[in-house]
């Protein structure tokens, strides 16, 4: 049997689940002290104590998960949180965000660094208590399936991300090159229909699981599945496929060595993270150039770590760059202009954002342009969860609601053990809730909203279709999600 449906789908025991909530009960009060502590200093030793906070914790968190999954999630934010810690332990002008830098106080940074370790905290606490609340005690699942008995979600599957993709490339406008870049020159496709990334990533998704689970998934098969991944990043889309390709990969290359995963090889997985970093940094170049050797060239001569902004150097973690910005920017309008909290107003305002915008509802205005302070721009677009969280109910909402949300991830996770009719269905639910991470995390909590509807619309869809069929007498084997 092939392992890649483990490596998605295994969890930690509950013995290390309890583990893992004392050990999070001591990481919270060590994060409290050090934000404490850390208010009447400045650049240099205590961020260094916040970056080994920080290593500790992700160590331990990584090893106890027993999930790629949430290691990717979890990944999305530590990765910042240590940016931040690595800028400010240089005592020197060093900064994380790309505008604003008087903003960018010890304050206001230290502030950011507390509410990525109790975020940080908050995610390995959601999903250890989601763990604790399964009645099962397997920790993984070991299915294998009769893809002939799939035939017809498979070739549904098929055409309804390859038609999902060309429908996502031609509003575009086609693929980034000398002619075109990323965002410009789009084309209509007479209504306004903003999901056509999430069908993409759930039906590859989809068809990636079961061809996993059914052991038949060779290198050929590999890129015919991967092809609508593939021709989305080249139409200029980072966030939604890239780096789960490279994971998708990866998990490929982990199951067809035979890999345990605790053996999981740390290194390759790092050097394997550094070389999407590079090439997610190469494809801001080039999606906004258009010319290959060009943005190669440019891309060469360009520090990959440090950017030149105005003078003023600048640790470059992409999109993440912005996602900080923000978070200076809200801070300032709690701490500086004396705003007040939004106290849930932002999550609120997902139930007007819910109807599709094709139906031509009224709509609250999108708070990731909210990022003015004294008429300067601090960041351009997308609203980092724990920006939004710190928004609405400060330290308080850094911690709960990541760990809400990756308490619904292991909870959708126990679905896949508890549910064995329809395991296959929670199981690519499951993989598409944590590979819509980069989305989620970074650009907008709703994200994962709007796809658990499209994931209900598809449920419903499938009752349904269970339900005409046995009404018509026309029920088939494996039509059903079952096996």
């Amino acid at each position: 049997m092939n392992r890649a449906d483990i490596l998605i789908l295994s969890r930690q025991t509950k013995d290390d689940a309890r583990k893992a909530i004392v050990f999070n009960f001591f990481a919270l009060l060590a994060a409290t002290a050090w934000s404490i502590w850390a208010q009447d200093k400045g650049r240099g030793f205590v961020y260094i104590i916040a970056a080994i906070l920080l290593i500790v914790h992700a160590l331990y968190a990584n090893l106890n998960s027993k999930n790629l999954l949430f290691s990717f999630r979890y990944s999305l934010v530590s990765i910042l949180a240590l940016g931040t810690t690595a800028a400010w332990s240089y005592t020197g002008e060093l900064y994380i965000a790309p505008f604003g830098m008087a903003y960018q106080t010890h304050e206001a940074t230290s502030s950011l660094v507390a509410a990525s370790l109790f975020a940080l905290i908050g995610i390995h606490l959601g999903w250890s208590t989601g763990r604790l609340l399964s009645s099962s005690n397997e920790n993984n699942i070991k299915y294998d399936i009769e893809l002939s008995d799939f035939k017809g979600i498979i070739l549904l599957s098929f055409i309804v991300a390859y038609i999902a993709v060309g429908l996502y490339v031609y509003r575009e406008g086609g693929f980034v090159s000398v002619e075109k870049s990323y965002g410009f020159d789009r084309n209509s496709i007479g209504v306004q229909f903003g999901v056509f990334n999430q069908l993409i990533l759930y039906f590859v998704l989809l068809l990636f699981l079961m061809m996993s689970m059914g052991s038949a998934l060779s290198i050929p098969l590999l890129i015919v599945v991967l092809g609508p991944f593939i021709l989305a990043i080249l139409s200029g889309n980072r966030a939604d496929f890239l780096m789960q390709t490279g994971l998708l990969l990866f998990i490929y290359y982990m199951a067809h060595a035979k890999i345990k995963l605790e053996k999981l090889p740390i290194l390759r997985l790092l050097v394997l993270a550094v070389m999407l970093f590079y090439i997610t940094s190469f494809i801001s170049v080039w999606r906004n150039n258009g010319d290959f050797v060009e943005s190669l060239s440019v891309f060469q001569q360009s520090s990959v770590f440090l950017k030149d902004r105005g003078g003023i150097p600048t640790i470059s973690l992409a999109t993440g760059n912005q996602m900080l910005g923000g978070f200076y920017a809200v801070y300032s309008k709690l701490h500086i202009l004396g705003e007040d909290l939004l106290l849930g107003k932002t999550y609120v305002e997902y139930l007007w954002m819910l109807p599709p915008a094709f139906l031509g509802l009224p709509r609250p205005p999108d708070r990731a342009w909210d990022m003015e302070i004294n008429g300067l721009l601090m960041q351009q677009g997308g609203l980092y969860e724990i920006v939004e969280a710190y928004w609405n109910f400060g330290m308080i909402g850094a911690f709960f609601v990541p760990f809400f949300i990756t308490l619904g991830m292991a909870s959708v996770l126990n679905l896949c053990y508890a549910r064995a009719k329809h395991h296959i269905f929670y199981a690519s639910v499951f993989l598409a809730i944590g590979m819509n991470a980069p989305r989620g995390v970074w650009y907008q909590t709703f994200s994962y909203v709007r796809l658990l509807t499209i994931l209900l619309c598809m449920f419903f869809a499938v009752l349904l279709y269970k339900t005409l069929a046995r009404y018509f007498g026309t029920a088939r084997r494996g039509t059903d999600w079952k096996r």
